[in-house]
């Protein structure tokens, strides 16, 4: 074999080699992106597991609270605590939704302004949340896009 021949296998077998290597990662990204969905998908059963879980196990302090009825200092710490998790759930759902681009930006926060309206607990528990983003100067967008519906 002349000098060349044996500098164009070598250059042949170095693009084999780069093509493999790229092809191979490739599809070692898409299988840590399928374990990746997997993976949220079932964070989120846990939540959605824990979320049913605490509701079950606090019904009549849910159910008062979101009625408006007096609580006792005890259950009042509850319901806020639930309804905290419940706005947090939310907003969580909301920018979940707006990075895959799986929905109208609108559609989620006016939905919740209007449950948060519909239940005069579930508003007071709002009310101080939204209080509590302004005085520490904070302004999420969900909880933003909300209030902007409530006022």
């Amino acid at each position: 074999m002349q000098k060349t021949d044996w500098k164009n296998t070598a250059e042949l077998v170095g693009i084999a080699a780069i093509v493999a290597s790229l092809v191979f990662v490739g599809l070692q990204m898409q299988q840590d992106r399928k374990m990746t969905q997997l993976q949220i998908l079932a964070d989120q059963d846990d939540t959605q597991i824990e979320w049913a879980r605490l509701l079950n196990e606090n019904a009549t302090v849910w159910a008062n609270g979101l009625d408006g009825n007096e609580l006792t200092e005890t259950d009042k710490l509850k319901f806020e605590s639930i309804a905290n998790a419940y706005f947090s759930k939310k907003s969580y759902y909301f920018q979940r939704s707006v990075i895959r681009g799986f929905i109208v930006v609108d559609d989620i926060p006016l939905r919740e302004a209007g449950i948060v309206a519909s239940y005069p607990g579930l508003e007071a528990a709002w009310e101080k949340r939204w209080s509590g983003f302004l005085q520490q100067g904070h302004n999420p967008p969900f909880d933003a896009a909300v209030q902007g519906y409530l006022e």
